[in-house]
């Protein structure tokens, strides 16, 4: 009975783990555009573009 319960508990873990890796991979789809960048390296190439203008 043991054995059969801590089989189950795996699956969920398993289970749940999964979803988890599928949501971290949606996330990852959402902040990256079709070239591969995230908003981050957007936003750090804004960051570098103004402070080249400010410096000109």
């Amino acid at each position: 009975m043991a054995q059969m319960a801590l089989a189950h508990a795996t699956l969920v873990v398993a289970t749940e783990l999964t979803a988890q890796r599928q949501s971290v991979e949606a996330l990852r789809e959402a902040v990256t555009d079709r070239d591969g960048f995230a908003s981050a390296d957007h936003l750090r190439n804004i960051n570098e573009w103004v402070e080249r203008i400010a410096k000109s």
